[in-house]
C-alpha cells in the first residue's frame, strides 16, 4: 500500500502538477507580454537578494549573453533595473521593481491563491506543517536534479590535478586569502582545517573529481554522474588555517560536513540548495555572511558560545531554531537574532533563500 501511494504521489507531483504549473506560467507570461523564461527569472529575482548578471546566469543555467538580453527586456518593460552594488561599486546588480510587480503581476495570482486556500482549508495545522515540509524538501530535490541535468553531459575543461600531500597548492607563506570553489556540487564531502605546509590536502574515493589549484584558488569539479546516482565516493579536504577562506559551492550541497572552527572564514555561500549539511564555525572576524540560495533542508550550524548571529529565511520555514528560540512555522522573512547581535562587531549573518525545513543554528 505504501509503495502504491508513493508511486501515485510521485506521478501527481512530478508529472501532472509540474506540467500544469508550466502551462499556468505560460498563460501568465502571455497576459503580461513576456516570455516564460523572463517571467521565471523575474520570479527568481523577486525571491532572492539582488544578483549580478553572472550570478543570475549561474542560478538559472542560461548563458550570460541570454541573461543580458533578458535583463534588457525586463528593464525595458519596467520590471527590473540595473544598479551599482552598494557593497562593491565596481559590480552591477539586478533588482526587481517591486512596485511594478505588485501592480501588474501580484493581482494575477489572487484567484490562484484563493482557490489554493479553499483546497487546503480542511487540513489541520499539523497536516499543513507536514505539507510545507514536503514542499520545501521538494524544492531542494528539484535544485539538485536540475543541476544534474545541466552538468551531467558536459565536458570539463578544468585540468586534472589529483592532490597528494600539498600537491598543486601554493605555500601558506605566499597566500593569506584563499578560495575553495565547488563548481558543480559537493556530495559526501568532509572539510576541516589543519596546520599544513601547503594550502590544502585532499583525498577522494573513486570516481575522483578534477582539482585545480592556482594563485590561492582551489577549484573542484566532479565528473559526470548518471542521473539520480547515490553512493558517490567520499571526499576529505583539509584547508590551511594560515589563510582566510572564501568558500563557495555551486550546484548544491548534499550529505556534507564542514568543520571550519579552526579556519578563518570570510564567506560561506551555497547556490542551488543544501540538503543534510553540518556546518561548524569558529570565532568570526567582522561580519561573516553565510548564504544558502535554492532552499535548505536538514541543516545544522554550530558556532562558539556567545557568538552573535542573525538568521533570515526568505520563502518560509518549518522547524527553525536559533539557540533556545524555536518556531514550528515561519511565514515572513523576519530575522531572528541573538540578544548580543545589535552591538556586535564580530558576528555571523545567516541567510537562506527559497525556504527552509529543519534549520538549527546552535551555540
Amino acid at each position: 500500500e505504501r509503495a502504491a501511494l508513493l508511486a501515485l504521489l510521485g506521478r501527481k507531483f512530478v508529472s501532472e502538477q509540474a506540467v500544469r504549473m508550466v502551462l499556468f506560467q505560460e498563460a501568465l507570461a502571455d497576459q503580461l507580454g513576456l516570455n516564460t523564461t523572463d517571467l521565471l527569472c523575474l520570479s527568481f529575482l523577486n525571491e532572492t537578494a539582488p544578483l549580478t548578471a553572472g550570478q543570475l546566469a549561474e542560478a538559472t543555467g542560461l548563458t550570460t549573453g541570454s541573461v543580458t538580453i533578458m535583463i534588457d527586456r525586463l528593464e525595458k518593460a519596467g520590471y527590473a533595473q540595473r544598479a551599482k552594488d552598494p557593497t562593491d561599486r565596481r559590480r552591477v546588480i539586478v533588482r526587481p521593481v517591486t512596485e511594478r510587480i505588485a501592480h501588474d503581476i501580484t493581482p494575477l495570482y489572487v484567484s490562484l491563491a484563493e482557490a489554493w486556500g479553499r483546497a487546503v482549508d480542511h487540513y489541520s495545522t499539523d497536516e499543513l506543517t507536514v505539507i510545507l515540509d514536503m514542499l520545501t524538501r521538494s524544492v531542494v530535490l528539484l535544485q539538485e536534479q536540475t543541476t544534474a541535468l545541466r552538468h551531467g553531459g558536459r565536458e570539463h575543461a578544468v585540468p586534472i590535478d589529483t592532490p597528494r600531500e600539498a600537491a598543486g597548492a601554493t605555500s601558506e607563506q605566499q597566500v593569506h586569502e584563499a578560495r575553495l570553489l565547488f563548481l558543480n556540487g559537493a556530495f559526501n564531502v568532509t572539510v576541516s582545517g589543519a596546520d599544513l605546509r601547503g594550502l590544502y590536502h585532499a583525498r577522494f574515493e573513486a570516481p575522483e573529481p578534477q582539482v585545480h589549484a592556482q594563485g590561492g584558488a582551489v577549484q573542484i569539479r566532479y565528473p559526470r554522474f548518471p542521473l539520480f546516482q547515490r553512493g558517490r565516493g567520499k571526499g576529505t579536504i583539509m584547508l590551511s588555517t594560515a589563510a582566510r577562506w572564501q568558500i563557495e559551492l555551486r550546484g548544491g550541497v548534499s550529505d556534507c560536513t564542514f568543520d571550519v572552527r579552526d579556519v578563518p572564514l570570510g564567506t560561506f555561500t551555497v547556490f542551488d540548495g543544501a540538503f543534510r549539511l553540518d556546518l561548524t564555525l569558529g570565532h568570526p572576524r567582522g561580519r561573516v555572511p553565510i548564504h544558502i540560495a535554492g532552499g535548505a533542508a536538514d541543516i545544522t550550524i554550530r558556532r562558539p558560545a556567545a557568538t552573535a548571529a542573525r538568521v533570515t529565511v526568505r520563502g518560509g520555514a518549518t522547524r527553525l531554531q536559533l539557540d533556545e528560540r524555536y518556531a514550528e512555522i515561519v511565514r515572513d522573512a523576519v530575522p531572528l537574532q541573538t540578544p548580543n547581535y545589535a552591538g556586535a562587531t564580530d558576528y555571523y549573518d545567516i541567510t537562506v533563500e527559497g525556504g527552509a525545513s529543519s534549520l538549527s543554528v546552535m551555540s
